[in-house]
């Protein structure tokens, strides 16, 4: 079944972009005013306390600079302190902002025009489990299928890979050569899975999040003007970081390394490839948190294990990287000092990014960014934005989750090292891409770049 034209043109964003192009800096000029985005957090198990709650709230805060990190640090005007909190996620793209040498003259290709990122401030459902429900999903936890009552109905078209197996390959195997001459050790090369959506977000993203159970889910629906919108459904297992204000600490865990959940999880742990991922991006994570730590504070809490994730369809091996953060370091610091995540880059981070914008075919928007909060306290936690679906189309602000017509993009990758094989590395992806399974198909895996 082909691409639906109408969905793929307001994919491509002509409407939105010559709004948003047209005044970048005024919100109006790109979000519906008579509706505010509505927001959740959902967190399965291990997730830090404050992963759970939304609604539909503001105001709202467009990231366009460096400079508008500095309001997370605080709540908006009028707003007392501890009354709530930021909620919302950064693209990939914003690290090019806060590291301007990472992007490339041309760079990966623009086609959905995703916002540098969006946070918007709930002011209540702060405490866990509270907040409304909305359409039928609690907030909090998925529920069941029957749960969100006559809230089940979508449907995805086939998928198809915006570069194919060859197109993948290939990129990969210059990624190979740049490694063996010396030029970087590490990078994650992605590729980008379409197709058609139509129906209910929301309760595709209740399923995804039963089907998934996610340690840092999260849902994000953006009403535009007439009658376009965007929804970021984020099953995302990994933790990007997680500070605690009140004593500085800071906690960050990379994954690296990923096998089918049918397989035998002791391949993953003795696999040197996967070991040589890992260990990089360690250190790159240590590298980067002490931009903003005390000295001496940082340690490798756990070098190597293997956890079962996507509901036990997946094993994946996590790091885990502690530190304690400078008295009067905030949210908006560590964000420049470490984002994006090195595990979605490779290393070292500002030449893979380099790397990146020249061999991956278009620009990831926020998969592969961060999703999450800040609270009341200036504490935090955000995932890596990985294992994420982005739905971009047509409908009604004031239906929330209900798309007409919409394009439905889930991009996945790999880590490659100089022991990458091309195929091996393509079978990988792939394989992040089961959670969709009972609802598409990839299909034309052939090169189309």
């Amino acid at each position: 079944m082909p691409l639906s034209s109408t969905a793929m043109d307001h994919a491509n964003g002509a409407e939105m972009v010559s709004r948003a192009n047209a005044q970048p800096a005024s919100l109006p000029s790109m979000v519906d005013p008579r509706f505010l985005p509505h927001v959740w957090l959902w967190t399965d198990q291990d997730g830090p306390s404050g992963w759970t709650g939304g609604g539909a709230f503001g105001p709202m805060l467009v990231l366009r600079g460096v400079e508008d990190l500095a309001r997370l640090d605080s709540p908006p005007e009028g707003i007392e302190p501890g009354h709530g909190r930021w909620i919302g996620w950064c693209s990939y793209e914003f690290g090019k902002i806060l590291e301007l040498k990472a992007a490339t003259p041309g760079g990966a290709r623009q086609d959905r025009r995703w916002p540098l990122g969006i946070f918007t401030y709930v002011a209540r459902g702060d405490a866990k489990g509270v907040g409304p429900d909305i359409g039928g999903f609690a907030i909090g936890k998925p529920g069941t299928p029957e749960s969100g009552g006559e809230r089940t109905r979508f449907d995805i078209g086939p998928l198809r890979s915006n570069t194919g197996r060859e197109g993948y390959c290939e990129a990969v195997s210059r990624v190979i050569g740049l490694i063996h001459a010396g030029d970087v050790f590490q990078v994650n090369v992605t590729h980008r899975l379409s197709g058609t959506f139509r129906g209910d977000a929301l309760a595709f993203a209740r399923e995804m999040m039963r089907r998934a159970s996610p340690r840092y889910g999260g849902y994000f629906e953006l009403p535009m003007e007439d009658g376009l919108k965007r929804a970021v459904v984020s099953l995302s297992p990994e933790l990007f970081f997680e500070f605690n204000a009140a004593t500085g600490e800071i906690v960050t865990r990379p994954m690296k390394g990923t096998r089918p959940g049918t397989s035998d999880p002791a391949g993953l742990m003795t696999a040197a490839k996967d070991r040589a991922e890992l260990d990089m991006i360690i250190d790159l994570m240590r590298n980067d948190l002490g931009r903003v730590c005390r000295y001496g504070s940082i340690s490798v809490a756990a070098r190597r294990r293997i956890e079962s994730h996507a509901s036990g369809g997946l094993w994946q091996a996590v790091g885990e990287v502690k530190g304690r953060v400078r008295e009067g370091v905030g949210v908006a610091e560590i964000l420049r000092a470490v984002f994006p995540a090195g595990s979605i880059t490779g290393a070292p981070k500002v030449r893979a990014m380099q790397i990146i914008d020249d061999v991956e075919a278009a620009q990831r928007g926020p998969y592969c960014g961060c999703f999450g909060y800040v609270d009341g306290t200036g504490g935090a936690a955000f995932n890596v934005s990985i294992r994420t679906v982005l739905i971009s189309g047509t409908g009604r602000a004031d239906q929330p989750g209900i798309f007409e017509d919409a394009v439905l993009d889930y991009s996945v990758g790999a880590g490659i090292v100089a022991e990458s094989d091309p195929e091996s590395e393509w079978r990988e992806t792939l394989d992040k891409a089961s959670i969709l399974s009972d609802h598409t198909v990839i299909v034309d895996v052939g090169s189309r770049r």
